[in-house]
């Protein structure tokens, strides 16, 4: 028994020291983030080498070693992956604004403690910009604010595998969203037996969105939550999008001509989608330099009067009656998620799977489609099997048509899977700003509305869900 102990011992020291890489960086002293003196390198061996600065790169890992503070107090501090180790803690001590390190690596793993606790605020957040990253751990994680940040992955997904806490409870007081400029799109998912609790404090307690802060953001921000454990948000939950049209502007050009002028570049971006009088159908925007405006097609006719500005895509399509697929020029760009409109798609279709140019949509065609189809980002959430979302209250405007919104219960294919909608507040679904008008509510199979106020609690009946087919209520408690 012994030598096995022994063994095991060994192994399991080797799989840690393994773990480090060349040049990652350990926190071997408690200090400021800012201070190089704190930190060490990995040379292979041990943490040995003396760095010429304090970490701050998307390609370097950092470790926060067992018995050290780390106080964080500037931002943004980049990081590739993180690891808080048991009996070490990384914060901001910051009870006024958000310090945030910035996380392109796959994984976070708190072991030890992140953040300030549950008793006071501690400015400490983080933006979440590679392609994936997990969170996993069997620490303490209290942070501030969750969001993506940044365009330069366009589908940043973030995957929740312990329990985390957000206190930011100032201003918006939104503490997750996507906050990115561009087409972009935030997929959250909060596993099974984990709770992401969005508590913020008494006098701002904590909102959801996708969408920018609200539901309305200037820019194309999309995305997915997706809940398999359980999602608390002790203030709004906005279920809303105003994509994809960013708005209009004044526009002037030339026939034959690749450029426009306009009346102001403010807030556009290379890539959407642009149309009016003498431009090109489908033209998109491919340089801006001041008010002049290149467009990836040669203008038909003189441009006059109002051009409309468009956050979506617009390629080429092809498709059959009846199928469920499209043919597009180019799926660069696209996601799964995304909403898609043309000739024949049916109202509402979003894009389920991508491979190569090949769309997957949630529903057939009505006809031949062919021309151009129209992708915006959509807002989607869903409650997965067993999963909950308990909330004071949900904000659901009407949105622009490209610009979906997909609230699902009990997302699955289970007979009875359980997922539950929790309602907390006395007017949960709130009637000033709930409309059907682009938005879709599902309650499929076996899922739970749960209207759980202490007084009286305004209802919503089944006339108010008329956007799919699932709309009533299937449990309604």
């Amino acid at each position: 028994m012994k030598r096995i102990f022994l063994v095991c011992c060994i192994t399991l020291s080797s799989l840690f020291v393994n773990a480090q890489m060349v040049n990652d960086y350990g926190a071997v002293a408690t200090g400021t983030w800012a201070t190089v003196s704190i930190w060490r390198q990995w040379d292979g061996l041990g943490w040995n080498t003396i760095p010429v600065s304090f970490p701050n790169s998307s390609t370097t890992n950092v470790y926060i070693l067992a018995g050290n503070q780390v106080t964080l107090t500037a931002s943004p501090m980049n990081v590739a992956n993180l690891y808080v180790q048991t009996g070490a803690r990384l914060f901001a001590a910051n009870p006024t604004s958000n310090l945030y390190v910035t996380v392109w690596g796959s994984n976070i793993v708190c072991d030890g403690d992140i953040g300030g606790g549950l008793a006071s605020f501690d400015g400490i957040a983080f933006n979440f910009e590679g392609p994936t990253c997990t969170i996993t751990g069997l620490g303490t994680f209290v942070a501030s604010r969750f969001r993506k940040s940044a365009s330069t992955n366009p589908v940043t997904t973030l995957t929740i595998g312990m329990n985390v806490t957000l206190k930011w409870d100032q201003a918006s007081n939104t503490q997750l969203y996507n906050n990115a400029t561009g087409s972009t799109r935030f997929n959250v998912t909060i596993n099974a037996g984990s709770t992401l609790n969005c508590l913020g404090s008494a006098l701002n307690p904590g909102n959801v969105s996708l969408d920018d802060v609200s539901g309305a953001g200037t820019e194309d921000a999309g995305g997915t939550i997706t809940v398999n454990g359980t999602l608390v948000v002790t203030g709004i939950l906005y279920a809303s999008t105003n994509n994809p049209r960013r708005g209009t502007t004044t526009a002037t050009g030339n026939l034959g001509s690749t450029t426009i002028t306009v009346a102001s570049a403010t807030g556009l971006a290379i890539g959407q989608g642009i149309s009016g009088t003498g431009i090109a159908l489908g033209a998109t925007i491919t340089n801006i330099v001041g008010t002049t405006i290149t467009l990836s097609a040669a203008n038909t006719g003189a441009v006059s009067g109002t051009a409309n500005i468009f956050n979506s895509q617009m390629p080429s399509v092809t498709g059959l009656s009846g199928q469920s697929t499209v043919t597009v020029g180019s799926a660069s760009g696209l996601s799964v998620g995304q909403t898609i409109s043309g000739t024949n798609i049916a109202a509402g279709a979003t894009i389920t799977a991508i491979s190569g140019n090949t769309l997957t949509l949630s529903a057939a065609n009505t006809g031949t489609v062919s021309g151009q189809a129209m992708v915006g980002n959509a807002c989607n959430f869903n409650v997965g099997t067993g999963g909950l979302i308990r909330t004071s209250q949900v904000n659901s405007p009407a949105g622009y048509a490209l610009g979906m919104m997909n609230f699902t219960v009990g997302q699955g294919v289970a007979v009875n899977n359980n997922g539950k909608l929790e309602l907390t507040g006395a007017n949960a679904f709130n009637t000033a700003t709930w409309s059907t008008t682009n938005n879709r509510y599902n309650f499929e199979r076996g899922s739970m509305v749960e209207y759980s106020y202490t007084g009286n609690q305004s209802v919503l009946c089944q006339t108010n869900f008329l956007s799919t087919t699932n709309y009533q209520y299937w449990n309604l408690n």
